[in-house]
């Protein structure tokens, strides 16, 4: 994994779908394990790269807990 993930201690909350055509959902479950200062990993079942639900409610309820985990 790179070191840049791994070595940030910066707040991060990875967003994924699990039938990613785009970026493979391993991938971005690999990025999750290895963020030290992971906040949240929100994983929607049986989501694309580009689906609707990936600009919704729940995201911004992500982005929103992200934002108040570094205030």
């Amino acid at each position: 994994m790179n070191d840049g993930v791994s070595s940030s201690r910066v707040p991060v909350t990875v967003i994924y779908g699990d039938r990613d055509s785009v970026v493979p959902s391993a991938l971005s479950g690999r990025v999750a394990d290895a963020a030290p200062a992971l906040v949240e990993r929100v994983v929607f079942r049986g989501a694309d790269h580009n689906d609707e639900v990936m600009f919704g409610p729940e995201v911004a309820g992500a982005v929103a807990r992200l934002a108040a985990s570094v205030s």
